[in-house]
């Protein structure tokens, strides 16, 4: 007789139905053409100021984290969930933790700010104090986790 070991999954709000390519603002530190990867992410430095990230099917993550998700926090979750999973992973270094920040806070203002003034007015204020809360609250999530490994009896 032998055993089922698992982890207990966390809940995620999306999951990658095709691959995902997009260019990011972030200053990585490492050399072009250098790539960080692991099963679902692709991280390949284009220049000294953009990375290349690509999600593969079958990636999830949260979404916003501790606040209401909407259609225009989809890209700049994944992007922050993905550069803080690989420093989580110590794919990258946490040192990079403010880019990735400023990442996030770049695709927040790109998806919230469209439209009238009003809208663009109010997308940049809930992108800076998303900014501002990341900043403030965000360090220990790039820190490794540990995973607790469970088992069940099979009969």
């Amino acid at each position: 007789m032998g055993f089922l070991y698992y982890q207990d999954a966390r809940k995620y709000l999306y999951k990658i139905s095709e691959k995902l390519s997009i260019e990011v603002p972030f200053v990585s530190g490492l050399l072009p053409s250098q790539i960080v990867a692991n099963e679902f992410i692709e991280l390949e430095v284009i220049d000294c100021e953009t990375v290349l990230i690509t999600a593969k099917a079958g990636y999830a993550w949260d979404g916003n984290s501790g606040g209401v998700n909407t259609k225009s926090w989809i890209i700049p979750s994944l992007i922050h969930d993905i550069l803080y999973q690989l420093m989580r992973e110590g794919l990258l270094s946490q040192s990079l933790r403010k880019q990735a920040d400023l990442a996030m806070h770049y695709f927040l203002k790109k998806y919230m700010s469209r439209g009238g003034y009003f809208s663009k007015l109010w997308g940049n204020s809930r992108a800076k104090m998303s900014y501002i809360a990341v900043r403030a609250l965000g360090e220990k999530y790039t820190k490794p986790r540990k995973v607790e490994v469970k088992k069940i009896r099979l009969r």
